[in-house]
């Protein structure tokens, strides 16, 4: 990490900590696409990880004053987008659970359910994180194959192949560990 980086970062946390809501401008420009990467790596709701940014700033704003300087700025606020959005995500799997349980599915029927999702989770984790980020941006924001070879700076062919591999990766992972 940079540090002059993390100097302005905590320069404009201390700033914050004074009431200059100036430097809480200055710092959400600066980090508002790391903060909503850290987010989006834990939920696959795009309106909740804007959620999560903007309670991150909001809980800068509230804890600005107990920052310890000495401290990396950058790390601080890292870590609380990734609180943030760690419990967001445990809270969903929590309603996901209530909604398995109040639904008139047989045991069968949810059983399956459930083991589809073990097995998805499992295979997802196998993945590296060029290969997740593709497959969120392809599966849950929608975004074409195009746009993501743009972000990237890759052929569209790269992209399609690097589907192709995730999908094979997905069920090689399903098949080696006897789902």
């Amino acid at each position: 990490m940079d540090q002059s980086f993390v100097r302005k970062i905590n320069h404009w946390i201390v700033r914050i900590a004074k009431g200059d809501m100036r430097a809480l401008e200055s710092l959400f420009d600066c980090t508002k696409r790391h903060v909503y990467v850290v987010a989006s790596a834990y939920l696959t709701d795009k309106d909740k990880a804007d959620d999560v940014v903007s309670e991150t700033y909001c809980r800068v704003v509230k804890y600005a004053k107990s920052f310890d300087v000495a401290k990396n700025g950058y790390c601080w606020l890292y870590q609380i987008a990734k609180n943030l959005a760690y419990n967001q995500n445990r809270k969903d799997c929590r309603t996901e659970w209530a909604f398995f349980a109040e639904t008139q599915l047989s045991s069968d029927r949810l059983f399956d359910a459930l083991l589809d999702k073990i097995i998805l989770d499992q295979a997802y984790k196998k993945l590296d994180r060029e290969e997740k980020r593709i497959v969120f941006e392809y599966y849950f924001e929608g975004k074409s194959v195009r746009e993501i070879a743009t972000r990237i700076g890759k052929p569209k062919t790269t992209v399609y192949d690097a589907l192709r591999r995730v999908l094979r990766k997905m069920r090689q992972t399903c098949e080696t560990e006897n789902f």
